[in-house]
């Protein structure tokens, strides 16, 4: 299982879609699960750019890993936006006896304006100019710690500069993680 973060507009989806295209990967989307679930209360969340309760993400992602266990390799899209479904994750899936296993995460880096840029391009409902800066906050927030959690646990992060065109940022992350750690 790989782990897909970056700040809002890095291309997280984008890159999770194209490994997914390459039959090697399926993409967990936590924010599709979210809106599967479709509760209003969760959904206004989303559209406002707060956070979803650790509680109801961990148990949407936990259900999802049990049920798909056996596919050779997950990328999960945006998750864990916190420290305490960082640790929740890392307790849960960082051992070698537990399938699937945590084996690394591609930490996609982009510039706040390059990607304020790209979300109003995009003009997605939940992409409101207050919903942005909640986001980009929550993000400055959080990021330091969960990174610091996927180091103490040995979990390799591979940064990749984001600001390029989607299939070389692609590409790149392809050769990354095909350098031992799939």
């Amino acid at each position: 299982m790989i782990v897909m973060l970056g700040v809002a507009g890095a291309g997280k989806s984008t890159q999770c879609s194209l490994l997914e295209a390459t039959e090697k990967f399926n993409w967990l989307s936590v924010s599709r699960l979210i809106r599967e679930k479709n509760d209003a209360s969760l959904l206004s969340m989303v559209e406002a750019g707060q956070l979803i309760p650790s509680e109801v993400s961990n148990g949407l992602v936990g259900d999802y890993l049990m049920a798909h266990g056996d596919i050779p390799e997950i990328v999960i899209d945006g998750f864990p936006r916190d420290a305490d479904q960082a640790k929740w994750l890392l307790t849960q899936f960082s051992k070698n006896d537990h399938k699937p296993k945590l084996r690394a995460m591609v930490h996609l880096v982009l510039d706040k304006q390059e990607a304020l840029n790209r979300l109003l391009e995009r003009s997605r409902d939940d992409d409101t100019p207050e919903a942005i800066k909640k986001r980009f906050d929550k993000y400055d927030e959080e990021i330091t710690t969960i990174l610091k959690l996927f180091i103490e646990q040995n979990i390799p992060i591979i940064e990749i500069q984001a600001y390029r065109p989607a299939e070389e940022v692609h590409k790149d992350i392809l050769h990354q993680l095909s350098g031992g750690l799939l």
